[in-house]
């Protein structure tokens, strides 16, 4: 037993912590924040590419994009090396067990001793005239591995050999051949040749291994690959499948432990989601006289099919542990009485173990064969827990300074993060001042609001320290693997709902100015061909740092206005606009609709802004670096001359209008209509001035994109990038413009930097239009007794990951704040001491609505 934990931890309540007590929040307490030793934040510097808490949102801020070493997929074709440890007999023939009276098929035990022992008894078992076969991984994951072991050898149970008992045999075979020392290094890979699955010595199952006496051992590895059973209808049990067509002697030891698929080219995979299950192959075979009695496949569960009988019905998952009978095909199942703990923790050092504290007694966790970063075990329920780090000795290292609440009716717990208290909060929205018609085109499931969700991106490590190295060359990209994870209870091992895995992503740094700052800004980018559905049916994500924000909830707060006003903008992960993106809203997710033209306006990157000014009819005379074509996947460079002209001949539009001649009526609308969506771009302008937006259209001529409908050949324009709001980084300037009664003043003075919004306001109907829109924005959303229930529900949400946020070393050279964890809540309230930080969040919502007020009663 480990070292039995701390007892309860209860801190006091920090200065300037929001405390929740409404219905509206799940009932914790807020806890002091445990921040991590310096060796510790040494090592997460190498795991965390860093977390950009500002791109919650309904996300979920996205907590870290972790690296580690890129681990290679499963190749499923052609043959595979067998370990020199394996001791593995291959085929094993029975002739006698037809004369057993009962002869018993048991699905993954897991180590689940306890669910064992009560499906003995349920079938009331006598091994003087009945058989026991286990279909393979009796070991891994549960909580008494070597009790099951023992039992198995009590009851004389047949096994064959699952994926799992054979890692653990290999290994112990090891250490009986070489001795225990020969074990020691902890990132060591076994010397076992070029095998499928290599092992390091500080692989979970390397306890299980050393904890098995020899008789354990020799009953284990007698578990051969194939148990064949000719005389009793032709059986066969294995612990993962067979390939159809190749004769049993044949079979490969890896598939037939690993198999659940069969890939598009017929060859097997342990994949569950590459193609389709081998038992359809089987089963449809018209020659087919086999059974085939196998284990392994917990997300199908029970499947039982004329040839094929799939018994692992997820007992280490929190659901049955199954025994079919194979003469009377009589099923036994006994639920699952432990809960599954599932926990994401990056251990300070990769001989650290994870364990979750239940009472006095600590309960092992595994790490999850194919996420990072996730724990999994099992342990009683009903009682609190936290969970805990400890050393090779078992000595705890770390634990959570809070205990959790016991788990009364679930059998699995959330995706659980160490440290954090919560797993969900129910948070306050925003009203919908203004709806989307017909409906919010930009509602996906990534957007989850209440939840904190984990991108962990797997890629080289020398690839991706050389692009921090070099983080101004913005062509240097890695690719890799991305596994999302959020909090969400699951039926079972995987739920894609939960856990997302996606292969053939690049990562690269994002940004102009801010890759000036130790804290870079990513984009993601899925491969749409191999991931068609994206993630979410979103395949470019930019993941914002919050660098400059010292409440990293501007841009957030900006996006759910927007949200709230019925303007499409990205939102959540910030997906910047391109064609995919705007597929997946504007038109529904059509794969067949022929998309419209899009431009991006920039004022950063060439030699003026993008303010449509109308330059004349010749190309050459626009600047490319300012209005950016984004092409589609199957445009070229006519479409993007084509965009240019349209372009080109709206800004031609905008030059000609004539304010002074237009009607003061509903006219002045229609006017406008047919070439841009006039009524959402006021909105998008009335917002800007309520959230001093000073880098966007009205006093930058930045950050926005214009996408011209292919049907109505109607401008949308999209907004981007809205760091630079509510008060953070224009110096003095700032100040001004939270007090200013005006709206004018926003540009007063200024060089135009939107030709288009200074014919609208000059246009009386239109301007009316915007005061009215402005008016209605600050009394139903901008109102500091609706908008701060908004700020203080998001500084609840991400409290304690942005103090892990700041306890982290960067992966870059450049700039920084010497903001801690505390200071993010002070700066909420009021400004930092440096000159672009002097007006804190809730400063400004409350002064900006009090000088609209007075201004608008003024007009």
């Amino acid at each position: 037993m480990a070292e039995r934990p701390p007892p309860p931890y209860t801190p006091p309540a920090p200065a300037n912590v929001f405390l929740y007590r409404d219905n509206d929040y799940e009932s914790v307490d807020a806890v002091q924040y445990y921040h991590k030793t310096d060796k510790q934040r040494r090592t997460w510097r190498y795991i965390a590419i860093g977390v950009g808490v500002v791109i919650v949102a309904t996300i979920a801020v996205v907590v870290g994009v972790v690296v580690s070493r890129q681990r290679s997929s499963y190749q499923t074709s052609g043959i595979k090396s067998e370990s020199p440890y394996a001791n593995l007999t291959r085929l094993v023939t029975d002739t006698t067990i037809q004369n057993k009276q009962r002869i018993f098929v048991v699905g993954d035990v897991h180590g689940c001793i306890t669910e064992f022992n009560r499906l003995v008894d349920a079938i009331q078992y006598n091994p003087e005239t009945d058989q026991l076969i286990l279909a393979g991984d009796l070991v891994a994951k549960g909580p008494d591995s070597i009790g099951v072991i023992r039992r198995a050898k009590q009851l004389g149970a047949m096994c064959v050999r699952g994926n799992h008992d054979d890692k653990v045999v290999r290994l112990k075979t090891f250490e009986l051949q070489r001795g225990a020392k020969a074990m020691l290094p902890p990132n060591a890979v076994m010397p076992e040749g070029d095998v499928m699955d290599p092992l390091k010595f500080n692989n979970y199952h390397t306890e299980i291994s050393k904890a098995m006496t020899e008789d354990d051992y020799n009953y284990l590895a007698s578990c051969p690959m194939i148990l064949y059973l000719p005389l009793l209808n032709n059986s066969v049990v294995v612990h993962g499948g067979l390939l159809p067509g190749r004769e049993l002697h044949n079979q490969v030891p890896y598939d037939v432990m690993n198999m659940r698929d069969l890939d598009s080219h017929g060859q097997p995979s342990a994949s569950n989601n590459i193609g389709e299950s081998w038992t359809s192959s089987w089963n449809a075979a018209t020659n087919q006289s086999m059974r085939v009695y196998y284990g392994h496949d917990a997300s199908r569960g029970l499947k039982l099919a004329d040839y094929t009988y799939g018994l692992d019905s997820g007992c280490v998952y929190g659901r049955q542990l199954s025994a079919l009978e194979v003469k009377t095909k009589n099923l036994t199942q006994v639920q699952s009485s432990a809960v599954t703990y599932r926990a994401l923790v990056n251990p300070p050092d990769p001989s650290h173990t994870v364990g979750v504290a239940v009472g006095e007694q600590v309960y092992a966790m595994e790490p999850d064969p194919e996420i990072s970063m996730l724990y999994t075990g099992q342990a009683p329920g009903q009682v609190p827990y936290r969970y805990v780090i400890m050393d090779t000795s078992k000595t705890i290292l770390d634990f959570e300074r809070f205990e959790r609440p016991g788990i009364e009716q679930a059998n699995m717990t959330f995706n659980e993060v160490f440290g954090r208290p919560w797993n969900k909060l129910s948070l306050f929205s925003l009203p919908q001042i203004y709806p989307f018609e017909p409906s919010d085109p930009g509602l996906s499931k990534l957007y989850d609001d209440g939840t904190i969700a984990t991108l962990h991106f797997e890629g080289s490590e020398a690839d991706i320290r050389e692009m921090h190295t070099n983080k101004m060359e913005k062509k240097l990209s890695v690719s890799g693997k991305l596994s999302y994870i959020r909090q969400s209870i699951h039926s079972c091992c995987r739920n894609h709902d939960t856990v997302e895995q996606i292969g053939h992503v690049e990562i690269k740094i994002g940004g102009h100015s801010s890759r000036n700052w130790a804290k870079v800004p990513y984009k993601l980018k899925i491969d749409p061909v191999t991931s068609p559905q994206g993630l979410f049916r979103r395949w470019e994500l930019k993941l914002r740092p919050g660098a400059t924000d010292p409440t990293m909830l501007r841009e957030k707060l900006y996006e759910d206005m927007l949200q709230s006003i019925g303007v499409l903008a990205p939102r959540g992960a910030y997906v910047r606009p391109n064609h995919r993106y705007l597929r997946e809203t504007i038109h529904g997710g059509d794969p067949h609709v022929r998309m419209g033209e899009m431009i991006q306006g920039d004022a950063g990157k060439g030699d003026y802004a993008a303010n449509l000014g109308y330059r004349g009819d010749d190309e050459s005379s626009y600047d490319d670096k300012v209005y950016e074509v984004k092409l589609d996947e199957e445009d070229d460079d006519d479409n993007s001359s084509m965009a240019m002209k349209h372009l080109i001949q709206f800004m031609r539009f905008i030059a000609t209008y004539k304010p002074e001649t237009i009607p003061d009526s509903e006219e002045a609308v229609n006017i406008w209509q047919p070439k841009i969506d006039i009524v959402r771009y006021i909105r998008q302008l009335a917002l800007e001035w309520i959230g001093g937006n000073w880098d966007g259209i009205q006093y930058s001529g930045n950050n926005f994109a214009l996408y011209r409908h292919p049907d109505t050949e109607q401008y949308i324009t999209i907004p981007m990038d809205f760091d630079y709001t509510f008060g953070n980084g224009l110096e003095e300037d700032q100040r001004h413009l939270m007090t200013a009664t005006s709206w004018q003043e926003f540009t007063y003075g200024r060089k135009t930097h939107s030709y288009l919004w200074e014919k609208i306001k000059a246009t009386t109907y239109l301007r009316r239009m915007y005061e009215n829109t402005l008016k209605e924005i600050n009394e139903r959303l901008s109102n500091p007794d609706i908008l701060n229930k908004r700020v203080e529900s998001l500084a609840y949400l991400i409290q304690h990951d942005v103090s892990w946020d700041r306890s982290l070393e960067r992966m870059t050279v450049g700039l920084t704040r010497p903001w801690t964890g505390d200071d993010f809540l002070k700066s909420i309230d009021k400004g930092m001491d440096d000159e672009d930080e002097l007006i804190g969040l809730r400063e400004w919502i409350k002064n900006k609505y009090q000088a609209i007020l007075a201004g608008l009663s003024q007009e």
